[in-house]
Parts: C-alpha cells; structure tokens; sequence
C-alpha cells in the first residue's frame, strides 16, 4: 500500500499564490512578463515560462513576486535546488517576507520535510494569518506528520477564508479521502465540477471520490488502484 505522503505527494495540489501582497511589486513591465509567464506555462512552455520568469526576476531585483513565481515554477518541473537557491538569495534580502517563508515551506514539504515546512509555515502566518493558501498549506503539513485534528480545523479555516478556491478545497478533499470519508470529498468538490480553469487533478480526485462513495469499504488506494 502506499504510504501517506506518496499519496498526498499524487494527489495533492501545490498553491500558485499568496494571497497576501509583499511590500516590494514589480513594475508595468515585470508585471507584463510574469503574466506571459503564466500563460506560457499553463499551456505546457515550461522552458519559455522560466526564461520569462528569469527575466522578471532581472528587471526587478528587489521584488519578491518575480523570485516566488520563479521559484514555485522551477519546482514543478523538478528543479528543486534551483529552486531553494533562487528563495535563499531573495530571503537573504528579505528574510521575513510571508510569501518567501510559504514558497520555501511548500518546497519542504514536496521534500518530505514535513516539521520543516510547519515551522516556516508558523513564521509566515505569524505576521500574515488569514493568508488562505498559507493556512492551507500549515493543514497539510499537519495531515502529514499525522496530526489530523489539528490539520481538520486547519483545512476548514482555510476553506472559510477562500471558499471558491480550487486548490484548498482539493486538498481538503484529499485529507478526507485518506482518513476514509469519501461523502464529505465529494460534497467539497463537485460546486467545482464543470469549470473551465479547473485543474485536471481536481477533477480527477473528484472522480476518485465518488468511486469511494459508490464502493463503500474502498480505501484511498484501492480506489487508486483501480483508475
């Protein structure tokens, strides 16, 4: 069977931003490449999404937004020292920076470093703590090192604070599939069914649950098993 953080590292959506806002924000232009950026990478241009995202970060030495897109995109294509290296430099500039602390915890976490990313996590939250993505993100770290009380109440928050977020809604799903209650994943993910930004995992997962409902007595990855 496999284990916890090999499912959630399957199923799990990784958030694509802060909802907070740094101090420092790109100008016009950097602001123009970094939604170039996105576009190109959301259609499967990863290496003209990062060259684009090195070019904002050039043109805005001092902005966080450009270094945490950077970053965030380096790492879902695998390139997780790059990663670190590009947050280390911009954290050695601004070493208490919310959105910096919560992309280096979600690189931890993607590491397997759970009690790592709680700790940055905790940092983040202390001077941002209705940051939806970052109150998210602390739940699955909690669900991971197996703290699920702590990590519910953490899932529910998050969820109260951005209720039409598809990423946190995921992940809240996710932790219900794991501890067995396929009904509830199922309630939280189908008012997302049918968009037209929804993420293929989503939509997936959604799936998953509702073959758990339809097959009582199936675990997590029973039902995975059987896609």
């Amino acid at each position: 069977m496999m284990q916890l953080p090999s499912l959630f590292g399957v199923l799990l959506l990784a958030g694509c931003a802060s909802l907070g806002l740094s101090n420092e924000e790109p100008d016009q232009g950097t602001a123009a490449r970094l939604r170039v950026a996105e576009v190109a990478e959301r259609s499967g241009q990863s290496d003209m999404a990062l060259s684009l995202y090195g070019a904002a970060v050039a043109a805005s030495p001092g902005a966080i937004e450009p270094v945490r897109r950077q970053a965030a995109a380096l790492a879902r294509t695998g390139r997780l020292a790059e990663a670190e290296r590009a947050l280390n430099g911009a954290m050695a500039r601004h070493p208490n920076s919310p959105m910096l602390l919560g992309e280096m915890a979600r690189l931890r976490l993607r590491a397997g470093r759970s009690q790592e990313a709680l700790v940055l996590l905790e940092r983040a939250l202390a001077a941002t703590p209705r940051d939806a993505r970052l109150v998210g993100a602390r739940a699955v770290a909690l669900d991971l090192l197996g703290r699920s009380d702590e990590a519910a109440a953490q899932h529910a928050l998050a969820a109260s604070l951005a209720p039409h977020d598809a990423t946190i809604a995921n992940n809240r799903a996710v932790s219900l599939l794991l501890a067995g209650q396929a009904r509830p994943a199922v309630e939280i993910l189908s008012p997302f069914a049918g968009r037209d930004d929804l993420p293929e995992r989503v939509q997936a997962n959604l799936s998953l649950a509702r073959r758990m409902e339809e097959r009582p007595g199936t675990d997590l990855a029973g039902a995975m098993a059987g896609e």
